[in-house]
């Protein structure tokens, strides 16, 4: 505590202090007369254990503890002394994701990346195997967080987000909609009218898997789901169909023009 006032001299308090707690001390000015040999002395010159602003232009006492000081040994924060113990941020990203809305089609989350032990600038990129991420990069100058909406439809997406620092990357996944039709449904076609002369089965078995708003059938066919409906129309080939309580039911009708050739029916499949 240095005492400001007259002819003063610069005195060392050592008072214990528990955690949580508030002590004042209050010290009167001491003539430099009356020091004793706990009082430090008004000289800076190689007194060891001065922890006092250095009066004298390039310093080293030893223990001197003064921010800026070339000590071997010194602790301050921030110096680039032979033997300091500070330790260095080391860079790191940190991921994290929550839902922050879902609707009958899709899912989006707030992602997160928490970057640390940045020194000048750098910039932080996002990007989306599956989804979508709208802006994919963002800059930092300080350790901080930044975050965007990502939107995922019916299939998991991979995020994995970069620094250009030092290139480091982290990733994690998003869990895709998992619609309520969700499965693998089987059963059979019948028909139930036919062209004269024609050829068709009169049953056939049949499969289809429903994930999210995608309906698949026909060794990798693709039609999208509209509420509970799904409907094709291509390659002679029409149906449509209705999804109600693990089962999907519809019409359809095949023809072929070359043989002049048609059989139309119905059709119905179960959620396995």
């Amino acid at each position: 505590i240095v005492v400001g006032g007259g002819d003063t001299a610069r005195t060392v308090i050592k008072e214990e202090i528990s955690p949580g707690s508030y002590t004042e001390v209050t010290v009167d000015p001491i003539p430099i007369d009356e020091a004793t040999p706990q009082k430090i002395a008004d000289s800076d010159n190689g007194v060891i254990g001065d922890d006092n602003p250095p009066v004298d232009p390039g310093d080293d006492d030893p223990g001197d503890t003064n921010p800026g000081d070339t000590d071997t040994g010194d602790t301050d924060t921030g110096d680039t002394d032979t033997g300091d113990t500070d330790l260095p941020v080391t860079p790191t990203i940190t991921l994290s994701a929550a839902v922050s809305d879902e609707n009958d089609t899709n899912i989006t989350y707030s992602v997160a990346a928490a970057v640390s032990g940045i020194t000048g600038s750098t910039t932080v990129t996002i990007t989306v195997e599956g989804g979508s991420a709208g802006t994919s990069t963002k800059t930092l100058t300080t350790d901080g967080t930044v975050a965007w909406s990502v939107i995922v439809v019916d299939e998991d997406a991979t995020v994995t987000v970069s620094r250009s620092d030092n290139g480091d990357q982290q990733s994690l996944t998003l869990t895709g909609k998992t619609g309520e039709f969700d499965g693998t449904y089987y059963g059979t076609s019948v028909v139930t009218v036919r062209s004269e002369g024609s050829s068709c089965n009169d049953s056939n078995d049949i499969s289809a898997e429903i994930s999210g708003s995608s309906f698949i059938f026909d060794e990798g066919s693709r039609v999208t789901i509209v509420g509970n409906s799904v409907s094709f129309s291509g390659d002679g080939n029409v149906w449509s169909a209705t999804i109600n309580n693990n089962v999907i039911s519809g019409i359809w009708k095949l023809w072929d023009l070359e043989l002049d050739e048609s059989c139309s029916g119905t059709f119905s499949m179960t959620k396995q």
